[in-house]
């Protein structure tokens, strides 16, 4: 993708969260917020997680200390709809399942402790290869 192309399709993005009184940061939207209860994080810990793109949603989930399990994440389109709730498994690994094409914002949090937020571009061009999220001390 071209430089202008990556300014155009982020413009649209900002765009098209803008009408749905969204923004890019969890703890001014209202749709991170919901996704922050789902998952039962008790706040947002103010982490951004950036915007990775990936062919699945699937990875590990680790904290400096190391793999989380059992955390909880929670995953919704930038469209909105049903959320899809997973948790991490002994070795912090997650996989949401298939999911169309487009963007995704997700939240993850350690049982008891405030979570952390990003977006993520599924795509059947990107990478294959798993994600890891990684909270900041």
């Amino acid at each position: 993708m071209t430089p202008r192309a990556r300014l155009l399709w982020l413009a649209g993005l900002f765009v098209s969260l803008a009408p749905m009184g969204c923004s890019t940061r969890a703890s001014r939207c209202p749709c991170f917020q919901r996704l922050l209860a789902e998952a039962g994080c008790p706040a947002h810990g103010g982490a951004e997680l950036g915007f990775p793109a990936a062919r699945r949603f699937r990875g590990r989930f680790v904290s400096p200390g190391g793999p989380v399990a059992g955390g909880r994440i929670a995953v919704q389109s930038e469209g909105g709809g049903s959320v899809r709730l997973v948790s991490t498994d002994p070795a912090g690994r997650f996989d949401a399942g298939p999911l169309e094409a487009g963007a995704y914002r997700y939240v993850v949090c350690r049982p008891g402790s405030p979570g952390a937020s990003g977006w993520v571009a599924v795509s059947p061009t990107a990478p294959d290869a798993p994600l890891e999220l990684e909270l900041p001390e």
